[in-house]
């Protein structure tokens, strides 16, 4: 594997690695790899995409509510 050696962390930004890495029980190399892999390999969502889940959320608005919710699931494990 490679390494990179980081210089000139804001003190700012190497606390609040530290914090977040403590909150998930990884060490703050750990945490660096996983920030950069969230911001290079996270998908982007296209516009086609969004139109139809905008259209289709617009088709069912007012219909579905927590009473049909509970039927629908309840309906599903018999």
């Amino acid at each position: 594997m490679a390494t990179i050696t980081l210089k000139n962390i804001p003190e700012r930004l190497h606390g609040d690695l530290k914090k977040l890495a403590a909150m998930y029980h990884r060490s703050v190399n750990s945490e660096i790899i996983v920030c950069l892999e969230n911001q290079l390999y996270s998908s982007r969502v296209d516009d086609d995409f969004l139109n139809g889940v905008r259209k289709l959320r617009a088709s069912v608005s007012g219909k579905i509510n927590d009473k049909t919710i509970t039927r629908l699931k309840s309906e599903g494990r018999r």
